[in-house]
């Protein structure tokens, strides 16, 4: 259950878990898994998501940095795959006083008319997740469009592009569980399974959007 748990990273249901226990070959039954879960919880080494209840309860690996150790250690290439493409995401997103000085020179520009809007755009595009290609990392603007589009409530033009790419999600995972807190009227578990690691980006992200949609109109 530990390792069902660990591998899938972001929090899941019993039968999400059942599932992956199924993929292993484990055959669990979702009645056992839940009652091993409140053990595993009352050890503190599973947590419950605490904004879920009773039957939608979703459970992740309490210790977040031993939840990457367990990935990068004991994991298939693909899942250590995602663990590398959420590091590279946060470092380029964390790059915090470049990104500060670029944002208040276009405030700044933006009042005196000196930009036109498809200046803001490819220059903003620069400030978007650097992707692995071959040994080496190029800028991508696929993750500030999708931001763009969730400034301008295309809310499932965003799920669109995530529900249309199997690397996506993963690739920028703070977008899509912001895209999902957008939809989670539609979808009210499905943003809740982002990790604490990730609350503070994805916040980053949201007052990002909310920029593009004062500014870039």
């Amino acid at each position: 259950i530990v390792d069902a748990v660990a591998r899938a990273w972001d929090a899941v249901t019993v039968s999400e878990i059942a599932e992956l226990c199924r993929a292993e070959r484990q055959g669990l039954k979702t009645n056992q898994i839940s009652a091993q879960l409140k053990q595993l919880v009352d050890n503190q080494i599973i947590e419950i998501e605490p904004r879920t209840t009773g039957r939608t309860h979703l459970y992740r690996l309490q210790e977040r940095f031993f939840n990457v150790w367990y990935l990068m250690r004991y994991a298939t290439r693909q899942d250590k795959q995602r663990v590398v493409w959420l590091v590279r995401f946060l470092e380029g997103w964390c790059d915090t006083n470049d990104l500060k000085q670029l944002f208040e020179r276009f405030d700044h520009n933006l009042e005196k008319g000196t930009y036109e809007l498809s200046t803001v755009f490819d220059r903003a595009l620069a400030y978007s997740m650097v992707e692995e290609n071959q040994g080496n990392y190029k800028r991508t603007d696929i993750a500030t469009k999708i931001l763009i589009l969730l400034a301008k409530k295309q809310y499932h033009s965003a799920k669109k592009l995530f529900d249309e790419s199997a690397d996506l999600k993963d690739r920028l995972k703070p977008i899509y569980f912001l895209t999902m807190e957008y939809l989670k009227d539609e979808y009210p578990n499905e943003y809740l399974k982002a990790g604490e690691e990730l609350r503070e980006t994805i916040a980053e992200l949201k007052a990002r959007v909310q920029w593009f949609e004062d500014n870039l109109g």
